[in-house]
Formats: C-alpha cells, sequence, structure tokens
C-alpha cells in the first residue's frame, strides 16, 4: 500500500513525497433533514520529517493525498506545527473553499444554478459536476449572506441533494445513489438514545413572489400599528426598516403634499406635517431641504431609511404622516423590486403521546429554502423521525467499503474538454456503471501503479486470452475511489439501512458513523411477494415501537412461552417437584 502527499505550492519535507508516517482524512456528508446543521468540508492531518524548517512556508500550500487503496484527495494546508524534526501538518478538503463569508442574491432560479451561485461565490467554478437526476424545475433562491457552506448545506437538505468531494472534482447528486458493503469489519456497535423528543413541532415556509413595482413598506398595505417617524430641524435621522424578503432594488421617495392611507405605488412617497400637527407643503419641506433617501442593505433584508429635516424651527418637530382629522398615520411607502415572502407556520405531529414525549411542540425548523406549503409537508414528514424516533446510529470499522446497487449515474472526470449537453446544459462525461466506481482510472495513473520494468512479455502473459473487457475490470479493481464516497452512502446493517453521516479514512482502515435512513422502499424490496398473512408471523410480540427499530427483521422474532400454573394446584408436591 503506498501513501503519497503531492504538494503544490513552495513548501517542503524532508524526502519523497511518499515518507508519510501517517495520515486521516476525516469528512461528513451533507444533512438530507431540513433542521439538521451538521456536515463539515473534510479534514486532512499527516505527519512527515521536517527539513531544515522549510516545512514552516507549507502553510496555505495545496496538497493531494493518494492512497492506492482509497483513492486521491485534494486540498489546502491551514495549519502546521514541528516537534523535534517531525511535521503534523492540518488542512481542509477542497470544500473549504465554501466555507467563506459572501453574498448569494435572490431570484428565480434552478436547482442546479443556485448550487453553482453559491459556488461562484465561493469562487469555485471549474471541476464541478452534476448528476442529470437532479431536476430542473424553477425554484425561488432567497437571497443570502453569511457562510456559504451554511447556506449550501440547508440547500441540499431543502432539494434532497448532496455533495461530495471525488479527488477534486465537486459532485452533486440526489441522496441515496450509494451503497455499501463493509469487508473484514474491525469493530461495530450500535447506539440508541433519546434526544429532541416531542408530541409536534413545527416548520416554516416563506412563500416566496417575485414581484416588481410591490410596496415594499408597509408590507400588505397601511394599518394602525405602522410606526410613525418624527425629525427635528436640521437633523439627520437614520433608521433600518426590515424586509420581508429581499429587496434588489427601490425607487427613491418623491415628497407629496398629501399621501391616502391606501397609496400602494407605483412610486415611493411620504407627506409631512408639522407639529402643529397641519400637512407641509412638498415645495416648503424640499425648499428648506427636507429630504428622505432609501438605501438597500444586508443583502436586501433591510432598507435604511435616512430623514433630513428641514432648516425651519418654527414647526420642528417634524412627522413623516398626515393627520385624518382624529390621529395621524404614516406616509411613508418603499416601493421596489425583489422576492418577498409571507412567513408561516406549518404544525406536524408526531403521534408520540406526552406520556412518551413530555415536550409538546419542538425546536421550530426554520430553513430559508422551503418555499411552499407543500413543500413543508413533504419534508416536515421526512423531519418528524427527530422528534418521533431516538437518534439511532451504527458505527462500524473496516479494511474496505465495496459500493454495489447504485441506481443512478456514476460519473467520472476524463480532462476539461470531454464536456457534453444535457437537455441544454452543460455537464461533464458520464456514464451508467453497474460497478459503481466513482472514477475510472487514466493510462497515466495506471502506469504509475505498475512496478517499474514491467514489460509486454509480462502484460501478454497475464492476459493471454482475456478480453479488453476482463481487462478493464481488473484496471477498475486497482482504483476503487473511498475518498468523498464512503460518506451519504447508505449501509444495510442487520434489520435496516443506515445513512453514512461521518468516515475517517486513514493507513488502518475506514471507520464510519450511520445514522438509521429505513424506508418504505426497503421494506416493499425486503418483503416483495410476501403476503399480510405471512408478515403477520414476523413481528408476533412486538409493538410498533419496537418494530421500527428492526423493521427488516425476516426471521420471527423469538419470544418466550411463559409456563402457566393450573390455579387450582397449590400444593407443591403435585407438581412433582
Amino acid at each position: 500500500m503506498a501513501i503519497e502527499i503531492e504538494v503544490v505550492g513552495t513548501g517542503r519535507f524532508a524526502g519523497h513525497r511518499s515518507s508519510i508516517a501517517s495520515y486521516s482524512y476525516s469528512e461528513q456528508s451533507t444533512p438530507h433533514i431540513i433542521g439538521d446543521d451538521s456536515g463539515g468540508v473534510g479534514d486532512i492531518s499527516f505527519d512527515a520529517p521536517d527539513s531544515n524548517n522549510d516545512g514552516a512556508v507549507l502553510y496555505k500550500d495545496e496538497i493531494i493525498l493518494t492512497d492506492d487503496e482509497y483513492g486521491s484527495i485534494t486540498g489546502r494546508i491551514d495549519s502546521l506545527s514541528s516537534s523535534n524534526g517531525v511535521l503534523s501538518i492540518t488542512g481542509r478538503s477542497r470544500l473549504g473553499l465554501i466555507n467563506t463569508p459572501a453574498v448569494v442574491p435572490p431570484g428565480f432560479t434552478t436547482i442546479k444554478d443556485l448550487l453553482t451561485g453559491i459556488l461562484a461565490a465561493a469562487g469555485v467554478t471549474t471541476d464541478v459536476a452534476f448528476s442529470p437526476a437532479i431536476p430542473f424545475d424553477p425554484i425561488v433562491s432567497p437571497g443570502y449572506e453569511g457562510d456559504l457552506w451554511v447556506f449550501l448545506k440547508q440547500a441540499c437538505a431543502a432539494y434532497q441533494v448532496e455533495v461530495s468531494l471525488i479527488n477534486n472534482t465537486i459532485y452533486f447528486q440526489p441522496i441515496r445513489q450509494r451503497e455499501i458493503d463493509v469487508f473484514n469489519v474491525v469493530d461495530e456497535s450500535y447506539t440508541i438514545s433519546d434526544v429532541d423528543l416531542a408530541q409536534s413541532f413545527d416548520v416554516a415556509y416563506y412563500n416566496y413572489t417575485d414581484e416588481t413595482e410591490a410596496l415594499v413598506f408597509p408590507r400588505g398595505g397601511w394599518v394602525p400599528e405602522v410606526a410613525v417617524y418624527q425629525v427635528e430641524h436640521g437633523e439627520t435621522v437614520v433608521f433600518d426598516i426590515a424586509v420581508e424578503g429581499y429587496v434588489t432594488s427601490v425607487k427613491q421617495p418623491v415628497a407629496e403634499d398629501v399621501v391616502p392611507k391606501d397609496y400602494s405605488g407605483p412610486n415611493s412617497v411620504y407627506s409631512v406635517s408639522g407639529n402643529d400637527n397641519l400637512p407641509v407643503t412638498a415645495d416648503f419641506w424640499n425648499d428648506f431641504g427636507g429630504k428622505v433617501s432609501f438605501e438597500i442593505v444586508e443583502n436586501g433584508t433591510l432598507v435604511r431609511v435616512t430623514i433630513v429635516g428641514p432648516q425651519f424651527e418654527n414647526l420642528s418637530p417634524y412627522s413623516i404622516a398626515i393627520s385624518d382629522g382624529s390621529t395621524s398615520y404614516s406616509t411613508l411607502r418603499i416601493v421596489g423590486d425583489g422576492v418577498f415572502s409571507d412567513r408561516k407556520i406549518l404544525n406536524i405531529t408526531t403521534g408520540l403521546t406526552k406520556a412518551l414525549a413530555p415536550t409538546e411542540v419542538g425546536t421550530e425548523i426554520d430553513n430559508i429554502h422551503v418555499d411552499t406549503l407543500v413543500q413543508a409537508r413533504d419534508l416536515g414528514i421526512k423531519a418528524r423521525q427527530q422528534y418521533a424516533l431516538p437518534r439511532h446510529t451504527f458505527d462500524v470499522s473496516g479494511r474496505s467499503f465495496v459500493k454495489r446497487n447504485f441506481t443512478e449515474y456514476e460519473y467520472f472526470k476524463l480532462d476539461d474538454a470531454d464536456v457534453g449537453t444535457l437537455n441544454g446544459e452543460s455537464v461533464l462525461a458520464f456514464v451508467p456503471d453497474e460497478k459503481a466506481i466513482a472514477i475510472y482510472m487514466s493510462f497515466e495513473e495506471y502506469n504509475e501503479k505498475m512496478n517499474a520494468g514491467y514489460v509486454f512479455s509480462d502484460f501478454n502473459d497475464d492476459y493471454a486470452g482475456a478480453a479488453f473487457e476482463d481487462f478493464s475490470e481488473t484496471v477498475i479493481s486497482l482504483f476503487a475511489q473511498s475518498f468523498g464516497s464512503v460518506t451519504g452512502s447508505r449501509v444495510k446493517y442487520f434489520d435496516g439501512y443506515y445513512r453514512v453521516r461521518s468516515s475517517e479514512i486513514s493507513q488502518s482502515g475506514i471507520s464510519v458513523t450511520a445514522e438509521f435512513d429505513t424506508l418504505l422502499s426497503d421494506f416493499n424490496n425486503t418483503f416483495a411477494g410476501l403476503t399480510f398473512e405471512d408478515f403477520y408471523e414476523i413481528p408476533v410480540g412486538l409493538s410498533f415501537t419496537d418494530w421500527a427499530l428492526i423493521p427488516l427483521r425476516t426471521e420471527p422474532y423469538l419470544t418466550f412461552d411463559y409456563l402457566v400454573l393450573d390455579e387450582g394446584i397449590l400444593d407443591v408436591n403435585a407438581l412433582g417437584f
């Protein structure tokens, strides 16, 4: 087994790039349940001999970790230390580039374009591939400002997509496309524990609309609760108004003599009254330097309002309002374009009673990618396991995990020229593959793996009588990519399926932690051809709560028969003891 670290940069460590004492690569899959914010970008660590302090300039160098048993992964060094001539180096995978703050504008788009836009905001524009199974349906993307990795994970959960890094390529595909078997198991265990059980939980959904010349404030029209703003003569007042959505542009306001309560556009306007509660004309306000202006801030979630009071003291303070004869009402109207929301809450019951779950309503799930009631209900049902079932995890360590039973396409990256189109979209080359090898070996890689001196006569002896297909199978078996392809995969453990949430790969093997992920489709596949009468014989003696923990049990559940005494027999001797 050969392990190498190739450095792309100015740093170096002593000896050849294979002078690696030990290494570890840990990664996490993106969540598939809304409200789950777990999932990391992938961490690389390794030890190597230092060389005259040259290791210091390894900082921020790009690296390629290659294990000929598990594949390759790319990353960047972000910390290192040296002790007694031994370098301890850590870094993050290429996905770490997405773990950065930036702004993503709102708008109508597609899932692919949304994900592409998130990566582009992080400066990642090359070596990205999408499964053709990702739908091209239009979606509404909310605006965002913050950590792009958080935004990406939220989008993956909302649209049931997962991201992985295979070698140097970032792949997006629907969840549950990979299944693995574990060979040469070293350790295995499972854990079941209560975490957030509740009788119900709330899911927020936003009802996004894309509007032009919309009344941004007051959203929905004037109501008595709309605040009235004041300014003293010569004073400047600045305040922010929260937008129910994301504004992309606003019209600067124009002073009017009178703005009626029901004014809704098409321009931004306001009218003013003095301290005598009488209207101030627009000409008077403008002539003495009164002014109102708008500015979009916080990625369009706020409109900053600046009011400058006129240089005329006698009528100060001035109100951005008009009297209707009894009270004053706000006349500030903000009109603009953007994506607007009408946030609502859907309550979903779990079926648990108060005795089983004392918490009446669990923590609210708020994912800004959840748009419609239908989407909230669908994703909420998937999230119900967080509150209705205990946390059920499976841990296993082994020498190798073999992928099988793929139902969708797997991808291989050839070179930049290998780009095709699908439904008018540019995509990397892809082929269907029953054996589900994520990346195929190139001739260059095959050449590097063969020992020096491996000549054609040896090749002819090895493959005499074999077809080209047989040779291809051999090459594939030499290069099964585990980095990036284990997390997110499903694994069957006894009587249920689990989805791998985290993995750690080292020269010693692979360790994973997987969460319970058994579906009705798994049940249907397992019990295909059985009648309900046949199935009835299997879970006898189990409650539905018990059965939910082992739903794919195919053998009758073993129960003990208890000895029942004849109540009329009270003499112990009569029992024959």
